[in-house]
């Protein structure tokens, strides 16, 4: 994918979930964001950026909207993205903080987390 293509997909993906949180807007942001990971070559150098930004919408737009549990599970299998960003990454604090969002919004919403679950999501640290 030419990187202007996916950073527009990626933005107007952004601005849809953001303009005023309407559920189609929502969805629509979602396919946008999903497209775009998509169409990612392997080894895109934008590729973590556009994983971080679906994993947001889900973890933190969609399921703030809904308060479906499965969009918080989705987004923090979604931080795949630290892999991307290795220690020492500039942008992996964006990556973690994303990721600890989810996970304190899961335990709070479900009240507890499947230890092996969690062991699996230790691993991308």
């Amino acid at each position: 994918m030419h990187p202007m293509k996916a950073s527009a997909f990626n933005e107007s993906s952004s601005s849809s979930v953001l303009q005023n949180g309407n559920i189609a807007d929502l969805d629509e942001g979602i396919k946008f964001c999903r497209d775009v990971v998509s169409l990612c070559s392997k080894g895109h150098p934008d590729c973590g950026v556009y994983l971080n930004n679906l994993a947001i919408s889900l973890g933190l737009y969609h399921f703030n909207h809904q308060g479906n549990p499965n969009d918080l599970d989705k987004a923090i299998s979604l931080h795949k993205v630290l892999h991307l960003r290795p220690l020492g990454h500039k942008f992996r604090n964006f990556s973690l903080d994303g990721l600890g969002l989810a996970l304190v919004a899961h335990f709070n919403k479900c009240g507890a987390v499947d230890i092996q679950w969690l062991k699996k999501v230790s691993q991308c640290l």
